[in-house]
């Protein structure tokens, strides 16, 4: 395995100063021109505030070791040994598209993915990993396909990055954790709860950037009520128990979304959930007889599973139930 450096890989039998290639670029490559697995997603020439969208849009190009702004370029007559932008934005896109499709096995993926069995993630252990868009990454919790697959993730949009049009064949319910999102239908800033059903087809994208919690294909063909709530102005309801408060986001036959919060030393009773129940911590630390969970663990409990939960400092929670089971 050897590195190879530089800024015009795969053309780099062409480049006419072969050793400028050093420092520039961070992927390994395997002798069939391969990158490796695992290796960065993002080029290490980019400086933190320059995404991979920027460049494609062409308010940046490449020249020898440095990045500049379009301004810097407008009046020069003689770009002799600089990147144009669209060979740049070729290279990110391939250089993306080459990455993913090394780190992603083209058979079904497995993640989680056996509902009969509980499953605990803490999201902030999990890495980014590099979707097919550029700047739009993805923290897998659970998987059950391929690209199209059913799944819950955390997916990431750097400011100014889009994925394409797409049908959600088998639905799609998201949250907003930070920032704002945004389709042909609207924009969506954090604390927003949307279900789009069996069918519904959007382009998402981001203007300033956000992060989102997503489940797909899991829906009914029959749930066909589409769902848009801000939760900063919803009204919250009474739970079962003092201190307990709780926000219906959606239900549909025995399946039920909400938003849960727990006051400090809010205890509940032992129950069992028939259809099983999945949890996404948002704020605080939720628990039971199993363990604590502070915000960004995520949940799943199987179809009649029992415990007792509660929590000491107070939580957030987004909550679904019977939707585990057939």
């Amino acid at each position: 395995m050897r590195r190879i450096t530089g800024c015009s890989w795969p053309n780099r039998r062409r480049c006419s100063n072969r050793f400028a290639f050093k420092k520039t670029c961070p992927f390994e490559f395997t002798r069939h021109g391969r990158p490796k697995a695992g290796t960065e997603t993002r080029p290490a020439f980019l400086p933190s505030e320059v995404s991979q969208c920027e460049l494609q849009k062409g308010k940046y190009r490449f020249s020898g070791e440095a990045i500049e702004t379009q301004a810097n370029w407008a009046n020069e007559s003689n770009g002799e040994g600089d990147w144009n932008l669209r060979q740049l934005g070729q290279h990110i896109r391939f250089t993306l598209e080459s990455l993913h499709r090394s780190n992603t096995p083209s058979s079904t993926m497995k993640l989680n993915a056996d509902l009969s069995q509980r499953a605990v993630v803490n999201s902030n252990d999990v890495a980014w990993v590099a979707s097919p868009a550029p700047g739009v990454w993805r923290k897998p919790l659970e998987r059950d396909g391929g690209e199209v697959a059913r799944l819950t993730s955390i997916v990431r949009y750097d400011p100014g990055c889009a994925f394409p049009e797409h049908v959600h064949g088998g639905g799609e319910e998201f949250f907003v954790l930070e920032g704002t999102f945004e389709d042909e239908f609207g924009a969506y800033p954090a604390g927003t709860f949307v279900k789009n059903p069996v069918g519904t087809r959007h382009s998402p994208k981001s203007t300033e950037g956000c992060t989102i919690l997503v489940k797909l294909q899991h829906m009914r063909a029959e749930d066909q009520e589409a769902v848009v709530i801000n939760t900063h102005e919803a009204q919250w309801r009474q739970g079962l128990v003092p201190g307990l408060k709780v926000m219906p986001l959606d239900s549909f036959e025995t399946r039920h979304t909400a938003l849960v919060q727990w006051a400090p030393n809010t205890f509940f009773n032992m129950h069992r959930h028939m259809g099983g129940e999945e949890i996404f911590v948002l704020q605080g630390v939720f628990s039971d007889e199993h363990g604590d969970y502070p915000a960004g663990i995520w949940i799943r409990s199987p179809h009649a599973s029992v415990h007792t939960p509660f929590s000491k400092e107070g939580c957030t929670i987004l909550v679904r139930t019977g939707h585990l089971i057939d």
